[in-house]
């Protein structure tokens, strides 16, 4: 009973996460921006890095960018041209096109609910 109702949760916020980032797409601002540095960031085991990226807001005002998102191995080479979206009005929030940051946590939920689901489904099987 409990892991069916941590698997509805779980359900619910899947539901949840992914309507919101279907709005946000909906609403960003979409354009292209040119990748201007890669920070190298140590994590104790492997170099992580963040790239810094240049682009022209809908006004055509210049902005650098640093992504919040940092991996290993690099996402991109310096002067590669990448899509990026911002939240209208606020260029400064800019990240680049990502499938694991837009739909991570809604992915991360659908497995879990997916998971605790199966469970219950075996554990009230074998109690019958």
């Amino acid at each position: 009973m409990i892991l069916q109702g941590v698997s509805l949760v779980c359900g619910v916020l899947a539901a949840i996460s992914g309507y919101r980032a279907v709005r946000y797409m909906t609403a960003a601002v979409r354009c292209h921006a040119k990748v201007t540095k890669l920070v190298k960031i140590s994590d104790g085991f492997k170099p992580l890095f963040r790239p810094v990226f240049t682009f022209k807001d809908e006004s055509g005002k210049k902005h650098t960018v640093s992504s919040s998102i940092a991996s290993y191995p690099a996402p991109f080479v310096v002067g590669e041209t990448i899509e990026i979206f911002y939240p209208p009005g606020k260029p400064a929030l800019a990240e680049y096109r990502s499938h694991f940051s837009l739909w991570g946590l809604t992915v991360f939920f659908v497995a879990f609910a997916t998971i605790t689901f199966l469970l219950a489904h075996v554990f009230q099987k074998q109690m019958v």
